[in-house]
């Protein structure tokens, strides 16, 4: 949060605000504008998919995740438990 404050600190505090809710939103989402992604409920998908027609899943690449609650590699993760997979728990906090 913090390098995000300074990276933007020329902003008005409401513009700053709408911004942060926009960032955290696209989680959910697929696209951006014409940028498009896989967000969290299309990982959730693929990975009931991939519990069902495959072993397992990947993931490309792992440094442009986030490394907060909205990482697709805890959605992966904790979409496995849920469906009642054992995991390694190597991607808990």
């Amino acid at each position: 949060m913090d390098m995000i404050l300074q990276t933007h600190q020329m902003l008005h505090p409401f513009h700053m605000e709408i911004w942060l809710i926009h960032k955290l939103l696209n989680a959910d989402i697929d696209n951006v504008g014409l940028k498009f992604y896989n967000g969290r409920p299309t990982i959730k998908s693929k990975v009931k998919l991939a519990s069902e027609q495959a072993s397992g899943i990947m993931i490309w690449e792992l440094g442009q995740d986030s490394f907060s609650e909205y990482s697709l590699l805890k959605t992966i993760h904790n979409e496995y438990k849920n469906l009642g997979f054992a995991t390694t728990e190597l991607c808990l906090d």
